[in-house]
């Protein structure tokens, strides 16, 4: 956890903006978004105008920043109403659990994901990736806490985009 800790080691990878560029993207007009693992806040940055937003992270990033470990405590409640993470599902232990707290607040979101059939040589661990799920079992997660709707988008050959709803 203390590599997330500190401010001075952020550094934002170039290919980390065009990735929240193409996020922001599908995110409906007008929403407050909860960027769960905010790191920079680049997110907030890049937004159009008219959005909310709400940074969480398991490291104070600035005043508002809610800090909380997700493997250790459940999400807390926010007045966001569109749940964004960008590279965050794969540092989570119990993902099951995750997903059942964002459902009992959230209706809609998008998060990505390394599924494990597009980048099975991926050295997991040594990234800090702490589970390895294939994109069907994701999805069925997703639908098992009433997330009927999972649209899957290829961002990139190993890199999937899940845009969730519950309608």
């Amino acid at each position: 956890m203390g590599r997330w800790r500190s401010l001075h080691e952020i550094v934002t990878d170039p290919l980390w903006i065009v990735r929240a560029e193409a996020a922001i993207a599908l995110i409906p007009p007008g929403r407050r978004v909860l960027d769960i693992g905010c790191n920079d806040m680049m997110i907030e940055r890049l937004l159009p105008p008219g959005h909310g937003y709400v940074p969480l992270d398991v490291a104070r990033r600035d005043e508002r920043t809610i800090v909380v470990d997700l493997n250790e405590q459940d999400l807390p409640a926010t007045d966001a109403d569109f749940a964004l993470g960008m590279g965050v599902l794969e540092y989570f232990f119990d993902i099951p659990r995750f997903l059942r707290g964002l459902a009992a607040q959230f209706d809609e979101g998008l998060f990505s994901y390394h599924p494990l059939e597009r980048s099975p040589a991926r050295d997991r661990l040594s990234l800090g990736w702490v589970n390895a799920m294939t994109s069907y079992e994701l999805i069925a997660l997703f639908q098992s806490v009433g997330f009927s709707n999972v649209r899957v988008t290829e961002y990139k050959p190993a890199l999937h985009f899940y845009r969730i709803s519950k309608t």
